[in-house]
């Protein structure tokens, strides 16, 4: 496959290609029967959307959801809304609506979309998202348990929300760090243990917007995460020393072409492996970035290198480096060297999502939505929007460059659409969401009605073959 992105004529990706190996194929999809809605009469609407699903059992998925209730201007041309939604994958933008109800909630669903439970709704799980990038909230299983069976991972309050097997509301713990990535889960055959990662600075920030985040100058964590065992509301440390971790990071770290890197401790942060089982340890990925010239969270110069380990109760294991770099330096256009293994962007770079998978000891894939901006003439960037670059790394072993999915390739798009759309529903997967099989992969999917105007909630399942 040729990697690719479709991009305005201005702005150029140059692309050095490779024979396609391994693929993303169509396995089904899961549609949830909540269609998003407005009345004509009374200007009220409904939106649904499934931001993420996980396994809760043979052939049930527990999926952290949104929903909200608004009202139109009563003045305004219904009909006209309701294209415009259809048209803006469910956005209008030509009236602001009165929002009478929104917020975050659980829902069992059996394979084939059936709601089995339904969360209560709860003024503490708000549809709100963290101001930092990378921070998602997602739903957790730990069903072994009446402490906190199911749950909602909330960074942007900063809180876990407990739910029981029948997804009553049971309450809520304060999560003492200030960034939230995802989550671990290990059971030990009598308790769970939930290993947040993220990071904890000296002095926790005032951070209300985006805006607010991106203004941060860079500053080293004193903390990359803690262990919580929810049957005894517990925080613990992580076993892991910051320090000795970036003297090791240091030592081993380099660049593309064979050369030592200095690593910004600002720079270094921990993910767990979105694997399914919950044994300990298991696999972390461990990244870092190269001391170039830092103006900004957003905007820098320098290597972004990446390492996996072991983490478990005894701390961390031999950290190995894995063969790719995302460079950030001055210019106008992305490069991706796939054969180098080598990812060249402007200096204007955000990490909207990264998820790490492995399959087996030695084959991973690593999934990346990267957020970045063109100077302008000036130099300067523009930091209201930004174009977007999702890729799926997969790596054969971990010794050579990993083989790249473009998943904002035109051509997969349209095969995919066409395998997954029935004769109710037509079906364009949109973002990477979850793993929910050895092999699958749920991503949010738009799904529109064939006969009438709406849409359903829904996720499309694709299998990676490699």
């Amino acid at each position: 496959m040729c990697v690719s992105r479709l991009l305005p004529a201005a702005l150029l990706l140059a692309t050095i290609c490779s024979a396609a190996e391994p693929g993303l194929v169509a396995r089904g999809i899961v549609s949830v029967p909540r269609a998003s809605s407005m009345s004509p009469t009374s200007g009220i609407g409904e939106e649904w959307k499934i931001h993420h699903m996980v396994p809760a059992g043979r052939n049930r998925y527990l999926a952290l959801a949104s929903h909200e209730r608004y009202r139109m201007d009563r003045w305004a041309d219904a009909r006209k809304l309701a294209r415009e939604r259809d048209e803006n994958d469910g956005l209008v933008t030509s009236v602001v609506p009165e929002v009478l109800e929104d917020g975050l909630t659980l829902l069992i669903l059996r394979g084939d979309g059936k709601v089995l439970d339904e969360a209560e709704t709860t003024p503490d799980a708000p549809d709100r998202v963290s101001p930092f990038p990378g921070s998602h909230a997602v739903p957790l299983v730990m069903d072994a348990t009446d402490a906190c069976p199911y749950a909602i991972l909330h960074p942007a309050t900063r809180r876990l929300l407990c739910y029981d097997l029948d997804l009553h509301y049971l309450g809520r713990h304060e999560i003492p760090l200030d960034e939230i990535r995802y989550p671990r889960v290990t059971f030990d055959g009598e308790r769970y243990t939930l290993w947040l990662f993220g990071k904890k600075y000296a002095t926790s920030p005032e951070v209300k917007s985006f805006a607010d985040a991106a203004a941060l100058p860079p500053e080293p964590a004193v903390a990359y995460g803690v262990r919580f065992v929810p049957d005894r509301d517990r925080v613990e440390p992580l076993p892991l020393d910051g320090a000795a971790l970036l003297d090791e990071l240091q030592r081993i770290a380099r660049g593309p072409s064979g050369e030592r890197l200095q690593l910004h401790p600002a720079s270094v942060a921990i993910a767990p492996f979105r694997d399914l089982d919950d044994d300990e340890p298991f696999w972390v990925l461990v990244k870092a970035m190269s001391s170039g010239e830092y103006e900004s969270r957003r905007v820098a110069s320098g290597t972004r290198v990446f390492f996996r380990a072991r983490l478990g109760s005894q701390g961390l294991g031999t950290l190995e480096q894995l063969p790719f770099w995302i460079v950030q330096e001055e210019r106008g256009d992305v490069m991706i060297d796939e054969e180098a293994g080598v990812l060249r962007f402007p200096r204007y770079l955000v990490e909207d999502d990264l998820q790490a998978f492995s399959f087996g000891r030695n084959d991973l894939a690593l999934h990346l939505l990267l957020g970045f901006n063109v100077p302008r003439d000036d130099g300067s960037f523009d930091q209201r929007g930004r174009w977007l670059q999702e890729l799926f790394l997969i790596f054969s072993g971990t010794r050579t460059p990993p083989h790249i999915i473009d998943l904002d390739d035109d051509r997969l798009a349209v095969t995919l659409r066409r395998e997954l759309s029935t004769d109710r529903l037509t079906v364009h997967p949109v973002l990477l969401s979850d793993r929910i099989g050895t092999s699958e992969f749920a991503f949010r999917a738009i799904c529109s009605e064939r006969r009438g105007k709406g849409r359903r909630p829904c996720m499309a399942i694709l299998g990676l073959e490699f």
